[in-house]
């Protein structure tokens, strides 16, 4: 059994976990918060986007835009995951759910490009056979979300460039209000010529319609290059507000697990301190008695 001094160690320690479990669980709320207002200011940057380039498609109804019907060329393959762990099974989910799509693709292994965001995930897709081109670390902050997508959208013109990469699919976790942390996949390229045709049908919600003086294909290219910008960006910021997520849910489980062994070792703790102190009485009451049947005892 143990003693008195030891029970006061694991209880001073687990105090100490509990400390540091729940510094993790705020500083998981606070990742989550900052990156789904990162998500919602995106949904105003993409609809900014979308109302240019619906001014642009009125103007050219029908225009043979660069978008594709049919995907053509290898698949490229953008896999978002982390660096850090206690968020649960984060990484095997998204792996796995790329990995099963990926193969659906059709092309061998080595044709395949597959980039890595966060070293967990990556090393999840090497385990499972999937070769992995180049692992990126995540972002640390917004500010780092714009940086890396700006380095990423680099590497895509250079992977279509060089290796005929046409088909650009993006596989994260998003937040869904009715799902939670659910994995899913995105085309990046080509664009969804269907997408644009919404665009062109939608109707323009006032009677002022936008004009503008740029050349009409400069334009276009602009802001398609915006969209694949914010795309990345977006899938970045659903992948972190979802590592955060389950890094949370997992810190409260954490914390839960921690207060209830708290409780059994102040339970033990008190049982063991009180049995103490019974055994002491008892030595105490245990000496008098032998003292008052000694014949040099003198009661009061």
């Amino acid at each position: 059994m143990a003693s008195i001094e030891s029970l006061k160690k694991r209880i001073h320690t687990t105090e100490d976990l509990q400390s540091v479990v729940k510094s993790m669980r705020v500083f998981a709320a606070l990742n989550l918060k900052q990156y789904e207002q990162a998500i919602l200011s995106q949904d105003v940057y993409v609809h900014t986007i979308e109302r240019g380039l619906q001014t642009l498609l009125k103007m050219k109804p029908g225009s043979d835009v660069l978008a594709k019907q049919a995907p053509g060329g290898r698949q490229g393959s953008i896999v978002f995951g982390s660096d850090q762990g206690l968020c649960g099974s984060f990484n095997e989910q998204i792996a796995l759910y790329a990995l099963n799509n990926i193969r659906a693709s059709g092309d061998q292994p080595d044709e395949r490009g597959t980039l890595a965001i966060g070293h967990r995930v990556a090393r999840q897709l090497e385990e499972a056979g999937q070769p992995i081109g180049e692992c990126l670390p995540t972002p640390s902050s917004r500010a780092g979300i714009t940086v890396m997508a700006q380095d990423i959208l680099v590497k895509i013109e250079t992977w279509q460039r060089e290796q005929d990469f046409n088909r650009i699919i993006l596989y994260y976790h998003a937040l869904l209000p009715e799902k939670g942390v659910t994995p899913c996949l995105r085309v990046l390229l080509p664009i969804d010529r269907a997408w644009l045709q919404r665009l062109e049908e939608t109707p323009w919600p006032t009677r002022s319609r936008a004009t503008f003086t740029m050349n009409w294909d400069q334009l276009f290219s602009q802001l398609i290059h915006h969209y694949l910008f914010i795309s990345l960006s977006k899938a970045f910021a659903e992948s972190l507000a979802s590592e955060n997520a389950c890094r949370l849910v997992a810190m409260q489980g954490a914390e839960r697990n921690i207060a209830e062994h708290r409780e059994e070792l102040l339970g033990d703790f008190q049982q063991l301190r009180q049995s103490s102190i019974t055994e002491e009485l008892l030595d105490i009451i245990g000496g008098y008695e032998v003292l008052k049947q000694s014949p040099d005892y003198r009661g009061q």
